[in-house]
């Protein structure tokens, strides 16, 4: 019972409002990218400038995308909230703990019934 008091001490603990998952860094890098290609057009900066800008910017989409579908099939929990992903370990920790315990009241049955057979 310790662990189900620790976690509800733990205050937003809810999994909401976290946006933090593996492909956010790179939405950060694509932001920024994209903000620093619209500047050197407004800027009048060199073409070969906006040209390497444009082409940096397709190159980290495809990869967001190809990430995306990578951890999509191989775990989509990776896609999801970091504080998602600690409540959900969370659960199932004490899922398996209460198996355990229905477990241990199942044998206490059997070898009670067994022993009032005899």
């Amino acid at each position: 019972m310790a662990f189900i008091d620790f976690l509800k001490s733990i205050q937003g603990f809810d999994g909401k409002g976290s946006r933090s998952s593996v492909l956010s860094g790179f939405f950060w890098m694509f932001s920024s990218l994209i903000s620093l290609t619209i500047g050197t057009f407004f800027l009048n900066l060199p073409l070969i400038l906006q040209f390497f800008l444009m082409g940096m910017v397709s190159i980290l989409f495809f990869f967001i995308l190809g990430s995306a579908i990578y951890f999509y099939k191989k775990n989509p929990d990776y896609l999801r909230s970091e504080k998602f992903h600690f409540q959900k370990i969370a659960l199932e920790t004490i899922g398996e703990k209460e198996k355990e315990f229905k477990d241990l009241d199942s044998n206490i049955e059997l070898k009670a019934l067994e022993g009032n057979e005899k």
